[in-house]
């Protein structure tokens, strides 16, 4: 009940290429979530860019919605062994996954800013 906040952190992006991570929220009575920060690097004015997707819901039978501030291109998902099932456009910012078989797949979505990449199941 209520509400709760995650708070995560990161040291400067130095590495020349952006960095990303998934945190997967659960639990008791409502829907799984996975939130992708991905944090680009460091820009000309010395500072980095953090960006933030949500999937919802994780796992889907049917579809798969994205959150985010970022304008998307395209989504692919593709299975484990990365051949490519399914493609749209990005702009209604989700994807419907009920064709695909029950399993774990790959996201990737083309931003103006790169590709976010993440897991989700479909049930």
């Amino acid at each position: 009940n209520g509400d709760a906040k995650i708070i995560m952190s990161a040291t400067t992006n130095s590495s020349g290429t952006s960095r990303s991570a998934t945190v997967v929220v659960s639990g008791t009575g409502v829907d799984s979530k996975s939130i992708i920060v991905t944090q680009s690097f460091i820009l000309a004015t010395g500072e980095t860019k953090t960006f933030v997707t949500t999937l919802y819901p994780n796992p889907t039978s049917d579809i798969l919605n994205i959150e985010t501030k970022q304008n998307i291109s395209k989504i692919e998902v593709y299975d484990l062994s990365g051949r490519l099932v399914r493609s749209a456009a990005g702009k209604d910012k989700q994807i419907s996954v009920s064709a695909l078989n029950k399993g774990t797949y790959f996201i990737k979505l083309h931003t103006d800013n790169g590709v976010v990449s993440s897991k989700f199941i479909k049930n």
